[in-house]
C-alpha cells in the first residue's frame, strides 16, 4: 500500500513539472525591444523547413483578419518566389505568394507584421507591413542577386572579335570573347553546362559541354575548346538580278558542276528561303556551311524550276 503512494507521489510531481515546462514561456518565443536582434533570429530559425500556416498554432498572430499586401520590388524578368514566410511565435508562417509585374502580392494575418521573401538567384530580404490610416502598405528591402563568377578562355577562337564565336550555358545571355578568347560571365550559383560556339554560314556549331559548379561569390576558370570549321561552298560565281540570283560561272570538279548547275540558271530558293530582295552576302551565308552538309537550291533553268540538293564541300 505504501509502495502505490509514492507512486502516485511521484507521478503527481512529474505532472506538475511537466505543466510548468509547457507554460513556462520559450526563449524564443519572447519579443525583443530591437525589431533587428527579432530579424535575425527568426532569420536563422527558418534556414529549415518551415511549417505551413495550417500547423501555426493560433499564438503566431495578433489578428485573425486577412489582410492583403502588395510590396513594390525590382527584379530581373522570369523572377520566381522560392520562399515566402510571416514572423510569428515558435515559428514561421509560411504564405501564398505571386509576382504581378513589379509587385509581390500575398495575403497575411493581422494589421501589422514582418518576414522574409527569397526570389530565385537572389538573396533573402526583409519586408513589414503595417495597416496606415486603413491602407495597408509594405516596406521590402531591395533584393541583392547572388552572384557566382566564370572566367575562361575559349581555344582556337578565330574572328572572336566578329561575333563568330561565342560561350552559352548557365543560364546566362551568351557572352562574347576579346581578342585572346577570354570572356567572363555573371550568374548565379548553379550547377550547369558551359560551351563554345561558332557561327558557320546559318548554321550553329557547338564545342563540347564543360560542367561547371558555382557557388555563391565563388569564381571558376574554365577552359573551352571552339568547334574547328573550314567554310565549304558548292563552287559558283553570282551576280544579282531582279527574279534572283543568277549564276555567271559554274566552277568545275566542284559540287555545283557536279550536280549539273549551268551558267544562266536563276537561283530562287535557298533552304527554303526566297531569295528575292536578298544581297548576295546573305545568300553565301545561307550557301556556305560545314564541309560534308546539304543545302537546297530551288533553280529556274530554260526547262522550268527544279530543286537540287547539294552537298558542300571545300572549293579551291
Amino acid at each position: 500500500m505504501s509502495r502505490g503512494r509514492n507512486t502516485a507521489y511521484f507521478s503527481g510531481v512529474f505532472l506538475a513539472l511537466g505543466a510548468l515546462w509547457w507554460l513556462w514561456p520559450s526563449p524564443e518565443a519572447v519579443q525583443v525591444a530591437d525589431p533587428k536582434v527579432r530579424v535575425e533570429k527568426f532569420t536563422s530559425r527558418i534556414s529549415g523547413p518551415v511549417a505551413s500556416s495550417a500547423d501555426a498554432p493560433s499564438e503566431q498572430t495578433v489578428s485573425d483578419d486577412l489582410v492583403a499586401v502588395r510590396c513594390v520590388v525590382k527584379l530581373e524578368p522570369g523572377a520566381t518566389i522560392t520562399h515566402l514566410v510571416a514572423f510569428g511565435g515558435r515559428r514561421g508562417i509560411r504564405l501564398d505568394g505571386q509576382l504581378d509585374g513589379d509587385v509581390l502580392a500575398f495575403q497575411a494575418r493581422g494589421a501589422s507584421g514582418e518576414g522574409l521573401v527569397q526570389f530565385d538567384g537572389y538573396q533573402r530580404s526583409n519586408f513589414q507591413w503595417a495597416t496606415i490610416d486603413g491602407e495597408v502598405r509594405c516596406s521590402l528591402s531591395p533584393p541583392r542577386r547572388l552572384s557566382a563568377f566564370v572566367q575562361g578562355r575559349v581555344h582556337a577562337a578565330v574572328k572572336a572579335m566578329d561575333g563568330a564565336v561565342w560561350v552559352e550555358g548557365c543560364g546566362t545571355r551568351t557572352a562574347m570573347l576579346d581578342s585572346s578568347g577570354g570572356f567572363t560571365l555573371d550568374t548565379v550559383p548553379q550547377d550547369c553546362q558551359l560551351r563554345a560556339c561558332r557561327q558557320a554560314g546559318q548554321l550553329r556549331l557547338c564545342g563540347p559541354a564543360v560542367p561547371v559548379k558555382l557557388s555563391e561569390n565563388g569564381e571558376v576558370l574554365v577552359d573551352l575548346q571552339a568547334p574547328e570549321y573550314r567554310p565549304a561552298g558548292i563552287g559558283i560565281e553570282l551576280m544579282q538580278v531582279n527574279s534572283g540570283i543568277r549564276i555567271g560561272r559554274v566552277l568545275p570538279n566542284t559540287p555545283g558542276w557536279r550536280a549539273g548547275l549551268e551558267q544562266g540558271d536563276v537561283i530562287t530558293s535557298v533552304d527554303g528561303e526566297s531569295v528575292q530582295g536578298m544581297d548576295l552576302d546573305e545568300f553565301i551565308s545561307w550557301a556556305v556551311g560545314p564541309e560534308g552538309t546539304d543545302v537546297a537550291i530551288e533553280v529556274m533553268t530554260a526547262e522550268g524550276v527544279e530543286e537540287v540538293v547539294i552537298r558542300r564541300g571545300i572549293v579551291n
